[in-house]
């Protein structure tokens, strides 16, 4: 994915009726870039997480001709500034490669990030802490005759207790689920096993792990998918009390879904994403498939750390017959925000009778959850999707319930990607808006947002990318919006 950082605050409809509508401030800037930056490449961003306004961490990658390299960004006091994170001595040596995938910032000046260091097939899962003078690398402990791993995802509820999620190879060479857990500074991973219908030798769905959450030390949720014993791919919930993580349960469906064993697409595309409120009430997003293979967004809530039933996604009037087709395995439910008990919101998207993407819009009152369809920046239109969907939501915050903010891209004509930002207002979602580019970026760019973060009601960050001359001409943006 690219880079761009975006910060936005907008208007309740109430604030413009009674004239208290307040003039976001706008700012946007190209991310800096490493030394390592030469000749042509592609600089991304792909996270973002801040502990307060104007003291945020970024995760990327530059990838040129010759490198790969991960990348972490710090802003403190509202000045940006890029570096590479150190690899432990052990990895130094030879033709390697890092990404970093996943930040976290519990407190300004303590952030932890985490990726993987590749030599080949060997990989290396890597977790990044920020210091006063740095970041201080630490090779993951994997479990016993672990072959390799890496991170994906990181949480942190608080300063020096994290968890981390990803893949690892076990000794008999099968993907396995990873969770490792930080006390007080110190890592070592967790278990929790799959489902009883769980196989990780079955040819099909490997285990994977693709989001995660915490509310609280030793308190977290995580979401992924498994292969059964049939290779047919199923959701993976699993839930962390008081340090222990329980055995991993198998979601139960919406009835319409596919009953199809031996399916690698049936019946569940994806679950990817995972909220929980501060009460430990979590909320999971994915999709699945029917029996007819048309494809549905679902919503799965957890209480008390038991799963319920999952529940098909509402969708607005004007959704077609197989409303959330997509190029699976491709979720058409990308993101959700849990800040308090029974008020999430999620976003994601949706096909309309002819086809055309539509951005989706969901707000939760009380376990009652209403749809509301994207509206588009003026002068914009849903489209038909080819490598690429006409709207793509990939992100959203919430500052507080009913006031969020989400990030994607949207196509106002044909291969012409723009960054989009969507806000909710005091639970009304309102019209989406182009992201601006930096002033260095002239009018034929493409680009795109990947990640949001609110630290308090008046801001909020997101990371993407401009790209103006090809793929290896992406550059970074940080794009700064407050409300004055």
């Amino acid at each position: 994915m690219s880079v761009a950082v975006l910060v936005l605050v907008g208007c309740s409809s109430a604030e413009r009726a009674s004239g208290k509508e307040r003039t976001p401030r706008v700012t946007a800037v190209e991310a800096p870039l490493p030394s390592s930056a030469t000749g042509r490449y592609k600089l991304a961003l792909t996270d973002v997480a801040c502990a307060a306004p104007r003291n945020c961490a970024a995760a990327g990658y530059l990838n040129s001709n010759i490198v790969s390299r991960g990348l972490l960004f710090v802003e403190k006091g509202g000045a940006w500034s890029v570096s590479e994170p150190p690899l432990p001595e052990t990895l130094r040596r030879g033709n390697k490669s890092e990404s970093v995938s996943s930040v976290a910032c519990p407190a300004v000046g303590h952030c932890v990030a985490v990726g993987v260091a590749a030599s080949g097939p060997q990989l290396e899962p890597l977790v990044f802490t920020q210091r006063t003078h740095g970041w201080q690398e630490t090779v993951s402990p994997l479990p016993a005759r672990a072959k390799g791993g890496d991170l994906d995802f990181v949480s942190c509820p608080s300063v020096g207790d994290c968890t981390a999620a990803g893949t690892y190879i076990d000794s008999s060479g099968h993907d396995q689920g990873l969770l490792l857990d930080e006390s007080n500074g110190d890592w070592a991973p967790s278990t929790s096993g799959l489902p009883p219908n769980g196989s990780v030798t079955t040819s099909g769905q490997t285990p994977a792990i693709q989001g995660l959450t915490c509310w609280a030390a030793g308190s977290c949720a995580a979401v992924g998918i498994y292969g059964d014993t049939h290779g047919s791919p199923q959701a993976w919930l699993l839930t962390e009390t008081h340090g222990v993580w329980a055995q991993g349960v198998e979601a139960e469906l919406p009835p319409n879904a596919s009953t199809r064993e031996g399916s690698y697409l049936y019946p569940v595309i994806d679950v990817g994403a995972v909220s929980c409120a501060p009460n430990g009430n979590c909320t999971a997003v994915g999709g699945y498939g029917d029996r007819l293979s048309h494809q549905f967004g679902m919503i799965l809530s957890e209480h008390a750390g038991r799963w319920g039933p999952a529940k098909k996604t509402p969708l607005p009037a004007n959704a077609g017959p197989n409303p959330q087709q997509g190029n699976a395995p491709r979720s058409p439910m990308s993101s959700i925000a849990c800040p308090s008990a029974g008020r999430c919101s999620a976003v994601g998207w949706y096909l309309d009778n002819h086809a055309n993407y539509h951005g989706l819009l969901l707000r939760e009152r009380d376990g009652a959850w209403s749809p509301s369809e994207l509206v588009f920046p003026s002068g914009a239109h849903a489209a038909p999707g080819v490598s690429f969907p006409g709207v793509s939501l990939d992100s959203l915050a919430c500052a507080s319930p009913g006031n969020c903010f989400g990030v994607g891209a949207y196509n106002p004509s044909p291969n012409r990607l723009r960054p989009l930002l969507v806000s909710e207002q005091n639970g009304r979602w309102i019209q989406g808006s182009e992201a601006p580019p930096p002033k260095s970026v002239g009018k034929n760019y493409k680009g795109g947002l990947s990640s949001v973060s609110c630290p308090s009601a008046e801001t909020c960050v997101a990371v993407g990318y401009t790209e103006t001359a090809g793929f290896l001409n992406e550059r970074g943006l940080i794009v700064t919006i407050g409300r004055g």
